[in-house]
Formats: C-alpha cells, sequence, structure tokens
C-alpha cells in the first residue's frame, strides 16, 4: 500500500480522503475479516448468486410470475440472422432467452426466476446450481421435481428429473432447495405388460427404496430396443432404466422412452 497518504487528524478538522485511501482502507478490513475466519471467530457473509449461474429471461408466459417460480428456455430475445445489425450484436453482447409456462414435456431447459419479472419484462433467473422453489410433494419419499405443464408457481415432486437436496417434511406445496439439472437422469420405471424386441410396451415410474420399489403414475410408452440375433421378451414387471429424455424417433415413427433392463447392466 506504498504511496497511499494516512495521515491522522484532529477533531474538528476537515477530513477528505483520497481514493487510493480509501480502497486501502476496504483491502484491510477485508484482510481482517477473513483472518478472523481463519481463527474460527464468524463466518462471513456469502452471496448466494456466486453459486448459480444466472441468465436474463424475458417472461412471455402471458402474465406476471413472483420470485422462484419455474418457467421454460423457449429462445431467443435476439435473432442472430435478423435485418437489424444491432440485433446480432445484442444476440453476441448480451445473451436474453424467452421464457415460458412449461408444456407437456419436462424435459425442456428450466429456470428458476431471481425475481418477480412483469409479462414482457426481462429479470434474472437460475440458469444452474442450487436454489429455492416450491415442491408440490406428492410423495413424502420422492427425490426429485419436474415441472407442471402451465404451472408457473411450483414444481412437483417425482423419482427422476432434478435432485431435492432438501424439502420440507409431509406432503402438500412445501419449499425446497433444488440442484437444476441440464438434463434429467435417468429414472427407474417397472414395465406393466410383457414387450417383445424392438416394440414399444407399458411402464410405470417406481418410488420407494431400492429393492422395494413400486409402480405410481399413470402408464407410460416405452421402446425395448434389443438388437441380439434371437432375444428374449421383456416380461411385465421387469425394472428398467428409462433412457434420459423422450427418444422422438425409434424408427418407425413413433415417440416416447427408451428401456434397459436393470439386470442387463447391474449385472
Amino acid at each position: 500500500m506504498a504511496g497511499k497518504s494516512f495521515n491522522r487528524v484532529s477533531a474538528g478538522d476537515g477530513l477528505k480522503i483520497s481514493a487510493g485511501t480509501w480502497n486501502a482502507l476496504l483491502e484491510s478490513a477485508e484482510a481482517y475479516d477473513q483472518d478472523r475466519v481463519k481463527q474460527g471467530v464468524t463466518v462471513p457473509t456469502v452471496h448466494h448468486e456466486d453459486h448459480i449461474l444466472l441468465v436474463l429471461v424475458k417472461n412471455v408466459s402471458g402474465a406476471d410470475v413472483d420470485q422462484f417460480c419455474p418457467l421454460e428456455v423457449t429462445g431467443s430475445v435476439f435473432n442472430p440472422g435478423g435485418e437489424l445489425d444491432q440485433e446480432l450484436a445484442s444476440f453476441k453482447t448480451t445473451p436474453v432467452l424467452n421464457a415460458d409456462a412449461f408444456g407437456a414435456d419436462s424435459s425442456k431447459t428450466l429456470v428458476i426466476t431471481r425475481e418477480p419479472i412483469k409479462s414482457n419484462s426481462i429479470g434474472y433467473a437460475s440458469l444452474a446450481g442450487v436454489v429455492p422453489c416450491k415442491v408440490d410433494v406428492t410423495n413424502a419419499s420422492h427425490t426429485h421435481a419436474l415441472p407442471v405443464e402451465d404451472d408457473t408457481d411450483k414444481l412437483t415432486s417425482a423419482m427422476y428429473g432434478h435432485r431435492i437436496l432438501y424439502k420440507e417434511s409431509g406432503t402438500g406445496e412445501k419449499w425446497a432447495y433444488i440442484r437444476i439439472e441440464f438434463d434429467c437422469p435417468l429414472a427407474v420405471v417397472i414395465t406393466t405388460e410383457t414387450i417383445s424386441p424392438n416394440t414399444y410396451g407399458g411402464f410405470r415410474h417406481t418410488t420407494g427404496a431400492k429393492g422395494s420399489e413400486t409402480a405410481e403414475g399413470p402408464t407410460l410408452q416405452g421402446f425395448y430396443r434389443n438388437e441380439e440375433a434371437d432375444p428374449p421378451d421383456l416380461p411385465s414387471g421387469t425394472l428398467c432404466y428409462r433412457s434420459e429424455v423422450p427418444c422422438d424417433d425409434l424408427g418407425d415413427g413413433e415417440t416416447g422412452w427408451e428401456l434397459t433392463p436393470i439386470a442387463c447392466i447391474d449385472a
């Protein structure tokens, strides 16, 4: 801190602090706080935003949204291929994403608002990291959360999706900490019918501890891919891993999820 002025003053003297002196005082205060932490005296406040990825989003849901509300990323505000040069410049320097209420596909990119955002206005939202939000807990054993179609107030609990690190006890609408995932992880499901190789069949998601899983929720369609020479059927009641995201096309124009028997992976 050489070159900075630290002249003392007396009561009644005028006080004039240079920028260099003021910055030096701040540096000393910060160093003092760090030393106190090392000695176990106190823990300074750490801004939560230091641990999350924030992005600017434009609320295109058609309604005002509150803080800590889930929205789906639907595109970019700025069009890099537009006719205006300024739009390309804005696209490069200031990313702003369109965010809407979720549709039927819960695997789309999730953001959680960090501040209230009025309709057609821009504000900050969390794209990754640990964030607080409300979750409709339908089963106390659920470990993950998913967006709900047309619901901008809360997520719903599930056995796959975005990891719940903490939630209030019990069921119903609860506050929780979730870790936003860029891709929903594998989910454990159980088949509801015998499925022939390379065809579709029914499955349901599971809940409960490993080894005592029980089926819950609606019956969905999954594709059992098996390229062996003489592959066996997939019996009803088989535990499987469900693919991370819906398969757009599995060879016959159908849509659904891809299923892989757990026994084939864990053996």
